[in-house]
């Protein structure tokens, strides 16, 4: 037994060893550089396979957003728009960094793990640990759009994931919205889409501030045209700019767009999914059954089996 103890003890010494924790967070540059950035900036890291690359899970753990994610954590659409803009290196599927669909993601640096040939709109800024290119398209986490067009979700994926498409001059609302379904043949209308109604003027910047199942906009709104937020779309998400709510439209197949009413009032996102109204019910209500239970069965504690 003492033998079995000893050579148990030494296989498994080999097979967890222990190494300088010193190692679990290094400071590489490339991570520096991106978190130095302002405006909470989304990354891309591209490799020749899924090792030699930033994995996503890694730039989480650096606190970076890279738009890649992961399967657990990712939406239908969003799934299918990523598929979309993807080109294929042998099996493993990569996001194309000449595409518009990045700046729109908001993508302002790209990480690879090789140097890469193009697009112009990337500018080398380090090789020192991998190439580290700055996207000079990169648009906000928030921007206000002058024109806005209603399409079936088929065709704002073929749109969004195309090389010609201009996510700053045109947003494409498709698939649902709080209270109904629109489509491009007719239903609800997109204000603003006329050609006519957008603004010539250059449109105002928009900060953006995060929160817990919340968003807040601010700055100074122009006056009939969307406001694109590059966050998933997902029922439950609601807006509302001091007392009224706005209507949250599914943007560019898989983000969200919301209409400002008034021009200099903050507009506040906050997320309230059906399924928790719906849980929260549902305990409430085993809870009142199981105090209902306990009381009853104190009541009749003690008294005599014939007792009506």
């Amino acid at each position: 037994m003492w033998a079995a103890s000893v050579d148990l003890f030494i296989y498994v010494d080999k097979f967890t060893p222990a190494v300088n924790p010193d190692y679990l967070h290094i400071n590489a540059r490339c991570i520096e550089t991106i978190k130095a950035a302002p405006g909470n900036p989304r990354v891309l890291s591209l490799g020749e396979d899924a090792i030699h690359r930033i994995a996503p899970n890694t730039a989480m753990i650096a606190g970076l957003e890279d738009i890649q994610g992961s399967d657990s954590l990712e939406v239908g659409q969003y799934r299918r728009l990523w598929k979309a803009i993807c080109k294929t290196n042998g099996d493993f599927l990569q996001p194309d960094p000449s595409l518009p669909a990045i700046d729109l993601l908001g993508v302002a640096f790209v990480h690879s793990s090789v140097p890469l040939s193009g697009p112009d709109k990337l500018t080398l800024v380090s090789d020192y640990d991998g190439y580290l290119y700055e996207n000079a398209s990169a648009l906000p986490r928030a921007f206000s759009v002058p024109r806005a067009r209603v399409v079936s979700p088929e065709e704002a994926l073929e749109a969004c994931a195309s090389a010609d498409f201009d996510p700053a001059a045109e947003v494409l609302l498709s698939g649902k919205l709080a209270g109904g379904r629109y489509t491009a043949s007719g239903g609800l209308r997109a204000p603003g889409s006329d050609e006519s109604d957008a603004p010539t003027r250059e449109l105002p910047a928009i900060d953006c501030a995060h929160g817990a199942n919340a968003v807040r906009l601010s700055g100074q709104f122009a006056p009939g045209c969307p406001v694109v937020i590059a966050d998933t779309f997902f029922p439950g998400w609601r807006a509302y700019q001091g007392e009224d709510e706005l209507p949250v439209w599914q943007a560019d197949h898989s983000l969200r767009a919301v209409y400002p009413r008034e021009d200099n009032e903050d507009i506040l996102l906050v997320f309230v999914p059906g399924s928790g109204a719906v849980g929260m019910f549902l305990t409430l209500l085993g809870l009142g059954i199981i105090a209902g239970l306990s009381v009853y069965s104190k009541a009749t504690r003690g008294l005599p089996s014939d007792h009506p």
